[in-house]
């Protein structure tokens, strides 16, 4: 199974293709992501690797809103969020910047709604498969550096978005949410929603 993935960064728009997460250990996952500049192009080219339909007809195509094309190539769209990144570049101390072996991301996610919900997320993302064992250690050190403040969490914002709404449609998570932002007892909860729901983690 893949997603589909449009996004807005400061008026730029983006196209992305993410495969279904590998699981990899009890806590990490690997997936593949190809991402694209938003064009007609862009879009048949995602469209070809994943076997969907795309119009033949380019005329304008272009220039259509992305809620049209996606309209046209029979999709529709199952979530929106807002992420604000702080991104920040992992390197071996005293090599140069241009060659990062990861990445740490700080995300800020919110999922609109009636009731709207935001979560934090620390996301370590290794930028090569032998970075792998340095960047799992960056996230285990993290982990016990800060456990009151810090849950593993191997979902993704996909699966984690749709077991929010999920649980909001059945009014059983709104005691769970404080001015916006989810309660730690909530976490338990939207876990055994997705684990319940397997459409949920397979995205």
């Amino acid at each position: 199974m893949i997603s589909l993935r449009v996004r807005n960064i400061n008026g730029t728009l983006l196209v992305a293709m993410k495969s279904k997460p590998q699981r990899l250990a009890k806590n990490w996952v690997r997936r593949s992501e190809l991402e694209l500049p938003w064009s007609y192009h862009s879009v048949a080219k995602i469209a070809k690797a994943s076997k969907l339909h795309i119009p033949t007809n380019t005329n304008g195509v272009s220039t259509l809103a992305p809620s049209k094309l996606l309209s046209k190539m029979e999709l529709v769209m199952i979530q929106e969020r807002r992420t604000e990144r702080e991104a920040r570049s992992i390197i071996h101390r005293g090599t140069s910047r241009k060659s990062p072996i990861g990445e740490l991301d700080i995300d800020d996610v919110i999922f609109p709604g009636d009731t709207k919900v935001r979560i934090f997320e620390v996301e370590i993302e290794a930028k090569t498969s032998q970075a792998m064992n340095q960047v799992r250690e960056i996230g285990e050190a993290l982990g016990s550096m800060y456990p009151s403040f810090l849950k593993t969490w191997p979902h993704g914002k996909l699966a984690t978005g749709m077991a929010i709404r999920k649980l909001l449609e059945m009014g059983v998570l709104q005691d769970y949410v404080y001015r916006g932002r989810l309660k730690p007892e909530a976490y338990p909860m939207i876990e055994r929603a997705m684990l319940s729901n397997r459409s949920f983690t397979k995205s």
